[in-house]
């Protein structure tokens, strides 16, 4: 027992300087998990490859409610209220069925929810059709776009009814509807309500719970109650329905994505300048020595040498490897190598 195990020592150590040399000229530190092909334990491990976990898109607020909340029984709300107050909503094709078949497009809804809503780092164009896509794929849509919606609505159009603003039939994106949420947090980053013909009954309501913070209403539970608290619902006009609003929005340029509110506006535009550059530029622009020479000092690991501009290469080895399983077998990260000037 006691050679086996030594044996098994000597295998693993074996693969852990193979890994720690066979790695050079990255342009970032990667993580790298040793191969184990040669240890007798490997059949039990399985290999783990690290990669960039990237968001499926930019976020809405986390107060922006979930699209799995229902919508009430009955009322009716414009395009612009859905967008703003439910833009979650996005991920339900029945939304996105009747927005688009009443004359939407991606520029459109773009422009409503970046003029409304304050997400962090804007919402794209291109992330608006994708969501759109996606959302259409789920529900089985297969193939569908914007273009080729016609596909599908051709065989309703004798049926459809473009003045219908009721979200009472409109299907969320599960079977088990969440909860219910207070009508005051629809209001939460919100940028700007609703204004004139993009306004119905769903904007009063919000309007009035930010009003009366000490009114605990929750949507959609309470919409009836509340809406006849306010006035009842409002009259609907032609120029409430979607195709006359999603009109006026098509060409309307939105406005530009605010910062972060966790930073100040200051801070966030100073670290805008910098946001590109990497790590080893960063290291490299706060030793480089103003002149004609321009040399560049670099602390590489062990020795401190004096290397030009033209000739010289950067080399850096961050920190030392790290244990991260139960087997000790550590993940090492690579070297750096980034050249200075001249050709690599």
């Amino acid at each position: 027992m006691a050679r086996k195990h030594g044996q098994n020592e000597d295998a693993v150590f074996a693969c852990r300087m193979h890994c720690s040399q066979s790695v050079k000229h990255l342009d970032k530190y990667h993580f790298l998990r040793p191969t184990l092909s040669d240890h007798p334990l490997h059949n039990m491990v399985s290999t783990i490859t690290t990669r960039r976990i990237r968001n499926s898109r930019p976020s809405f607020g986390g107060a922006a409610p979930s699209s799995t909340i229902p919508f009430p029984r009955k009322g009716n709300m414009t395009a612009v209220e859905i967008l703003t107050f439910l833009p979650n909503s996005i991920d339900c094709a029945d939304v996105v069925y009747r927005l688009i078949s009443n004359g939407g497009s991606r520029k459109s809804i773009y422009a409503i929810v970046n003029t409304h809503r304050n997400s962090r780092a804007g919402w794209s164009l291109s992330w608006c059709g994708k969501t759109m896509y996606k959302t259409m794929a789920k529900a089985g849509y297969t193939d569908w776009t914007i273009t080729r919606h016609g596909q599908w609505h051709d065989q309703q159009k004798s049926t459809w009814d473009e003045g219908k603003l009721d979200v009472g039939d409109l299907r969320t994106t599960s079977d088990e509807p969440a909860g219910d949420v207070p009508f005051s947090e629809l209001g939460e980053n919100v940028r700007a309500m609703p204004e004139v013909n993009d306004a119905l009954d769903l904007t009063r309501m919000v309007q009035y719970c930010l009003e009366n913070a000490g009114d605990v209403w929750l949507y959609p539970r309470d919409y009836e109650e509340l809406l006849q608290l306010i006035g009842g619902p409002a009259q609907i006009g032609k120029e409430n329905v979607d195709r006359a609003v999603l009109k006026r929005w098509e060409n309307k340029k939105p406005r530009p994505a605010l910062p972060s509110t966790e930073r100040p506006l200051q801070e966030v535009e100073g670290m805008m300048g910098t946001r590109k550059r990497s790590g080893v530029a960063r290291r490299t622009s706060r030793n480089t020595t103003p002149g004609p020479s321009l040399q560049i000092k670099a602390t590489p690991t062990g020795t401190k040498p004096q290397m030009s501009a033209a000739q010289s290469t950067l080399k850096d080895t961050a920190g030392e490897s790290e244990i991260r399983d139960e087997l000790s077998i550590p993940y090492t990260r690579a070297e750096v190598s980034v050249t200075v000037g001249g050709s690599p």
